[in-house]
Order: C-alpha cells, then structure tokens, then sequence
C-alpha cells in the first residue's frame, strides 16, 4: 500500500482572493493509471493516491476529499465493495463518488448508480473527458450541498417564525390573566423535565422520544390557548366562581382545540398540532376519572396531557392568584404526592416528585 500527496498552488500578486482547490483521492492498484491521473488532474486540483483500498475508510475521514475516483476492480476486492463500506460512515457517505473501469458493460453501469455513485470514467482516460466529468460531479455537490444549506437555514427561520408567533399568542393569554406572571415559562420548563426523566421508565421509555420531547416542550405554552374565549370578568375574578362561572371556564380546554386546529395546524407539521391539540383538550382531566372536558381516566388520557397537568397544578400551587395566595413548595409537593393515582398518572407523579429539587431550582431562576 502506499499514499502520497500533490498540491499545487498558484500565486499571483494581483490575486485579492485565495480559491480552495478541491481535493479528489483516487482509489486505485495500477500505478500507470495512477500517473495519468495525477498528470491530467494536477493543474486543477489536489490530490492523493491510495492503492490499497483496506485503508479507504479511515483515510477518507481524516482527509474529507471532495470527490472519490474509484477503481471498479482492484486485486481480491470489488471497487463496489469498497463503495458499500464507507457508504455505511454518515460522516462520509455523501462525499461523490465516479467509478474508474474498463468495463463498459451496462450492467456494470447500472449497479454503480444503483449504488450511489454520480458517473463513471472509462480506462484508458481521455483527458478532457475525465477534467469534465470530474468539473461537473464537483459542481453537482457544491449545488447539492449549498441548497441544503439553504434549506436548513429557511426551515430554522420559519421555525423560529413559528414559535414566535405560538410564544405571543400564549403571552397574549398571560397578559390577559396577568396573576400568573411566569406560568408559561415554568410549566414548559417542567414540562421537559418530567418527560426527559420518562425516557429512563420503561413504561414510556417505547412511548416517548427526543422528537415527542421537543413537540410536546413547544405545545405546552398553548395549554391555556382556549382562554381567549372566556371572558375577564371570570379570568380576573377574585372569589370563587360560580357553577355558570366555571362552566364557562372549562370551555377553555374545547375551544383551545379549536383554535390550535384551526390556526396552529396552518403553520406547523402534523404530529405537532396534535400533540398541542391534546394538552390544550386534556390537561385537566383526571387519571380516576373526573375531570373535564370529558371525564377521560388512565390511559385513555394522552401522554402529553398526563405531563401536562402535573405540571399545571403545581405550578398553581405555588402561584399567588387574585383567588388566592400561593403555597410553599412541601405544601405543594405534599398535595401532589396525595393526587397520585387519583388525579394524576402514578408513573409521571413518581418523576415528577423525583425531581424536587431540579422543580426547586427551575423555580429559583
């Protein structure tokens, strides 16, 4: 096996701008081809040669060539087996690959583009040929790679967008319930709290994942969405509310539904809306049955909900309220503690109350 190295560099005092050259590698045993190469490609680009082929992988890694030329068929090995194996390394695959043969067989042709490969380059090489199918595999990928990148950047922008919009429509519900100063933020932090510590549950561990974690982290600031439809007069009442009165506030779960399926699901994916859908709907039903809007229990209770409401709850609990006064966090805990199995699900309350002193802390901040 051997390797070594050309780069070439052009210098010119006029020059205001230093050009990467691209760096090909040529996975070749024939030494003559190998020196035709280097004569046809040296005034363009970098290169290195590789005769063994054993060493493939590693090399790639440590040198991230911009283009692979290939050799379809070496001693004891297939150029395609090559290609198979550093097709497996993510942190590779993508870097084009343009078979080097002698073979001009379609079938030949076919597996290797059925493979991945971007062309093929007959032996023995026609200069021009070689100089521009070599230009245009490399302008393919920097195309390829340059409208990733913009994808990338527009999807985080519009994601950003999004959340912007979701974060002002819930501070919106905030400043119209103004008493509960912070509860967005807090819940949302517990929230992903209590459903980071779930992974570690082997109940939820094949139920929940990071995607489900991230949805759920950003739909719980909807929770409260439905609020918009109940009047100030309830939200800001400072005594207890009548039965009327509460009948109207529970409407809030069924209209947050509503709003987050008829706006929300305009701008964001479908998993998202339904999770957000749920929580909003849900968050204030109880594990034994009870609670409303529609007295669902157990399992019958979405995930995100179950996590919701203990989250909910206890930040009610140590919230000051024009109702009341807030609780000390034992207090709080304690209530928590006691509503295990009745009002919330046993699992979810287990974490949570694993967690105090992480709740304790995200309460300090």
């Amino acid at each position: 096996m051997f390797i070594f190295y050309i780069l070439s560099f052009n210098f010119s005092r006029k020059a205001v701008k230093i050009m990467k050259r691209k760096k090909i590698l040529i996975i070749d045993d024939d030494e003559q081809s190998l020196a035709i190469a280097g004569h046809v490609l040296k005034k363009f680009y970098d290169f290195l040669f590789l005769s063994d082929p054993s060493d493939a992988v590693e090399l790639i890694k440590s040198e991230k060539p911009d283009l692979i030329l290939l050799d379809l068929k070496m001693p004891g090995v297939s150029g395609f087996d090559v290609f198979k194996e550093f097709s497996k390394e993510s942190d590779i695959s993508d870097i084009p690959v343009i078979f080097l043969t002698a073979d001009n067989s379609p079938e030949s042709e076919i597996i290797g583009l059925e493979l991945g490969a971007i062309d093929f380059i007959t032996k023995p090489f026609v200069p021009q040929i070689m100089l521009r199918r070599i230009k245009r595999a490399l302008l393919m990928y920097d195309y390829q790679q340059n409208l990733q990148t913009l994808v990338r950047e527009k999807i985080k922008e519009l994601s950003e967008l999004q959340q912007t919009v979701i974060q002002s429509m819930a501070n919106l519900i905030e400043s119209r319930d103004s008493e509960t100063g912070e509860h967005v933020k807090r819940t949302s932090s517990c929230v992903k709290l209590i459903a980071k510590s779930l992974l570690n549950e082997p109940y939820y561990a094949d139920k929940i994942d990071k995607a489900y974690i991230e949805n759920i982290v950003m739909a719980a600031p909807l929770h409260d969405i439905g609020k918009i439809a109940v009047s100030d007069v309830i939200l800001k009442k400072p005594g207890k509310l009548t039965n009327e009165e509460f009948a109207q506030m529970k409407t809030h779960t069924t209209e947050g539904r509503k709003i987050i399926m008829r706006d929300i699901a305009k701008i964001e994916d479908a998993e998202y809306v339904r999770i957000a859908a749920n929580i909003a709907e849900f968050h204030h039903e109880k594990w034994s049955g009870g609670g409303y809007p529609k007295g669902l229990k157990g399992e019958e209770i979405p995930i995100c909900a179950r996590i919701m409401a203990i989250a909910d709850v206890f930040d009610a609990l140590v919230s000051k309220r024009c109702y009341k006064e807030s609780m000390s966090f034992e207090q709080a805990f304690n209530i928590i503690e006691e509503s295990i199995g009745t009002h919330f699900a046993p699992v979810v309350g287990k974490v949570f109350l694993e967690q105090k002193e992480n709740i304790i802390k995200l309460y300090s901040n």
